[in-house]
């Protein structure tokens, strides 16, 4: 049985917008629906969802993709950046937050609606569902990777962007889903045996 449960959370951030930067306390409120009989994976990806917002989030400054060398500057002075495709107004970044976090839940549980709002939005919410579509936020994007990233500055010499594997950053962070499930492709749930202690016949 799927079951609908309720998180709400705030985080503080910065947009640099119209050349400005403004500091603000973000509001969110997550409708969930769990995609997984496993307890433990269902903890999991809520805990995932927390360490987003309030590890990675938390003091970030959303950067629109018009600003990029300024996104850059900021981050070469040490300060924690979010690039985003468009100006980072609520809404943006509520569509941002919808996509990411469906994504590193994996399909463990189902992020059904956001409600953000914030100080600087004069604390106007923005509700954003599964039955939203836009076109600002490419498929290849951040956004819609299962790892914390959300940046896409780079800072290699190559200066090209490192694919991250999501499994072991996950694993990393003790986040990782329990080894007794295994997700498919087709959003299918397989239980596996991984008891090495089994002999063959």
């Amino acid at each position: 049985m799927n079951v609908k449960l309720q998180y709400s959370t705030a985080f503080n951030a910065g947009s640099w917008f119209e050349q400005e930067l403004y500091m603000s306390t973000y509001q969110v409120r997550l409708k969930l629906v769990t995609q997984t009989l496993d307890p433990t994976d269902q903890n999991i990806a809520l805990e995932r969802i927390k360490y987003f917002l309030l590890a990675e989030l938390h003091s970030t400054i959303f950067v629109g993709h018009a600003e990029h060398d300024r996104a850059e500057e900021f981050a070469s002075l040490g300060l924690d950046v979010t690039t985003l495709p468009e100006e980072p107004v609520d809404q943006v970044v509520g569509i941002m937050l919808y996509y990411k976090l469906n994504a590193i839940m994996e399909g463990r549980m189902r992020l059904a609606e956001l409600v953000i709002s914030s100080d600087a939005g004069d604390s106007i919410e923005y509700f954003h569902s599964e039955d939203e579509h836009t076109d600002i936020f490419p498929s290849a994007g951040w956004w819609h990777e299962a790892t914390p990233v959300h940046s896409d500055i780079a800072f290699e010499e190559d200066d090209k962007v490192v694919v991250l594997d999501p499994t072991a950053v996950w694993r990393e962070l003790d986040l990782a889903w329990n080894a007794n499930e295994v997700a498919t492709e087709l959003g299918q749930v397989v239980f596996a045996n991984f008891n090495q202690n089994e002999t063959k016949h």
